[in-house]
């Protein structure tokens, strides 16, 4: 189970540029992957570098505020496309929620934002839920956080921006996430 802890703390903040990580990839691939496929590209090789969760903060260190924008929205998109916002705090990533609005922020996405914002303020209110409940399946936590799980559709109606805008992002500053190849 997670702990609260104050919003503006982002414990991934840190950027070491000495010991800056980047995709390896060809300008051509770069230039013809789109949305979903471009961010996948460069997630892979970033997820690898960064391993096991455990070794988070400090090989984070190693990537720009996109990357990590990058890859806490698609550690979100991970647990909410699976289980909503309710798997997402049940699974102890409140943690993650500054260093995910940082990243929003940079990528100028102020709706999905908004509703990152709403949904942790919301898992403030009902964290003794949380508590009382000892596992997620088969519990009655679902039902019993009726607003997290309505966040969850605005979430799907929001994602493909989100993506959208994470490409452009990326587009835009390649040299934040790309050693090109060629």
């Amino acid at each position: 189970m997670n702990t609260i802890y104050w919003r503006k703390q982002d414990a991934y903040g840190n950027f070491d540029t000495q010991q800056h990580f980047k995709a390896n990839i060809s300008r051509k691939m770069f230039k013809r992957l789109r949305g979903f496929d471009l961010c996948w590209e460069l997630l892979q090789p970033l997820s690898l570098m960064v391993g096991h969760k455990s070794y988070e903060r400090d090989r984070l260190r190693c990537c720009s505020p996109g990357q990590k924008a990058l890859y806490m929205y698609w550690q979100f998109d991970s647990e909410v496309t699976n289980g909503g916002f309710v798997q997402f705090f049940w699974n102890g990533n409140a943690e993650y929620v500054p260093s995910l609005l940082n990243g929003l922020d940079l990528i100028g996405d102020k709706k999905m934002s908004k509703l990152v914002e709403e949904a942790y303020a919301e898992y403030q209110q009902q964290h003794s839920t949380f508590i009382k409940c000892n596992h997620l399946t088969e519990s009655p936590l679902y039902d019993e956080l009726e607003t997290l799980n309505q966040m969850g559709f605005e979430y799907f109606r929001l994602h493909k921006k989100t993506i959208d805008k994470l490409e452009k992002y990326i587009k835009k500053n390649p040299k934040e996430f790309v050693e090109f190849t060629d």
